[in-house]
C-alpha cells in the first residue's frame, strides 16, 4: 500500500480503500472503484493523509496489533509510531477484510 502511495497509482489503490459511499449495499462490504469519480476522489483523499501522517520519508514502527469487532465487522488495526512536522505521533490504520484482503477503512 505504501508503494502504491508513494507512487500515487490511485487505480491500484483503490482495491486496498474500503467503500465508504451511499450504496449501503456497498458500504463497508467493498473497495473502492477506480473507474468512478467520487470514488477515486476517496481514494486520493485517503493517500493524501497517509503521507500526511507518516511524513515525507515514510517512517514508521509497529508499535501493535488490535482486532475489534463493531458493526461493520472485525477491524485489523494496526498501531504506529510516526513522526509528524518533529513530532512523535501513535496512529491507527483500520482495516477490514473485504475480497480476501485487507482493506484501509480508517486512520487515527
Amino acid at each position: 500500500m505504501i508503494e502504491l502511495v508513494k507512487k500515487e497509482d490511485y487505480t491500484k489503490l483503490a482495491a486496498m480503500i474500503v467503500y465508504r459511499g451511499t450504496d449501503q449495499a456497498r458500504k463497508w462490504k467493498d473497495v473502492c472503484n477506480p473507474n468512478n469519480s467520487k470514488e477515486l476522489d476517496h481514494v486520493k483523499s485517503g493517500s493524501d493523509r497517509i503521507k500526511k501522517y507518516l511524513g515525507e520519508d515514510f517512517k514508521y514502527t509497529h508499535k501493535e496489533c488490535i482486532s475489534e469487532t463493531e458493526s461493520e465487522g472485525t477491524w485489523h488495526v494496526l498501531i504506529l509510531n510516526t513522526t509528524y512536522r518533529g513530532e512523535q505521533k501513535e496512529r491507527a490504520f483500520a482495516f477490514l477484510e473485504i475480497k480476501g484482503t485487507f482493506a484501509l477503512g480508517d486512520i487515527d
